[in-house]
């Protein structure tokens, strides 16, 4: 009867122990292992979370037995990064400075007449004019004729200056030209002496004059000795 007994309390140890419960008397442990997690800097980021679990039940000091589970869970997530934007900057054109020419005076296209000096030769008196002509000298060197004088008389040219202009009468280039010995005489507005010329290339004369003013001005032309003379004059204003 007493075997009896023992055996069926054995039995219900292994019917307790396989129902996981614990019979009194018995002791229960346990063991929990944790995985701390690792951040990295890396766009892939993984953390990982493992652990083994393990369960002993004793039903006496001969039987025992032992349970163990373990598993594995691991989580991952993909950071995508978003390239930054960068701007170009613009460029500013500077404009460029172009230099004003300066005005340089040229002779009228539409030449009028500004007047005569109405004035006398300063080399001598009594002597007569004769004849008078009205000049438009331009850049273009040109001639104005062929003239004669008898003797005791001159030739008188007018011509408007313009302030700047640099002229040139000569009977030594450009057509001009001369039969015995030319002598030439400017005069300003007021009738000052402002050039004078005899024997620039041989006995030929030829005045090459810069304008201070703006007004009437006037060439006189005659013979050294006041004798007849022949000339052809050329002229130009530049």
């Amino acid at each position: 009867m007493a075997n009896r007994k023992r055996a069926f309390a054995f039995l219900s140890v292994l019917v307790i122990a396989g129902l996981g419960l614990v019979a009194p008397g018995c002791t229960t442990s346990s063991r929990r292992s944790t995985a701390t997690p690792v951040k990295t800097d890396t766009p892939v980021v993984s953390p990982t979370i493992s652990g083994t679990f393990t369960r002993t039940l004793t039903a006496s000091p001969t039987a025992s037995r032992t349970r163990t589970s373990s598993g594995t869970h691991t989580a991952s997530a993909t950071i995508t990064q978003t390239p930054s934007i960068t701007q170009t900057p613009s460029i500013t054109q500077t404009p460029s400075i172009t230099p004003t020419p300066s005005i340089t005076p040229t002779p009228s296209d539409t030449p009028t007449p500004c007047g005569t000096a109405a004035c006398t030769p300063a080399s001598g008196t009594g002597f007569t004019i004769a004849g008078s002509l009205f000049l438009f000298p331009q850049p273009t060197p040109q001639t104005a004729g062929s003239f004669s004088l008898l003797g005791s008389d001159w030739y008188q040219f007018d011509f408007c200056a313009v302030t700047g202009l640099t002229y040139t009468f000569t009977v030594c280039q450009w057509g001009g030209s001369y039969a015995s010995d030319t002598v030439f005489e400017l005069y300003d507005t007021s009738c000052a002496y402002a050039a004078y010329d005899d024997d620039t290339c041989g006995l030929g004369s030829q005045i090459v004059w810069t304008a201070t003013f703006t007004g009437p001005a006037l060439l006189m032309v005659h013979e050294y000795s006041w004798g007849a003379e022949t000339f052809t004059l050329a002229y130009q204003a530049q």
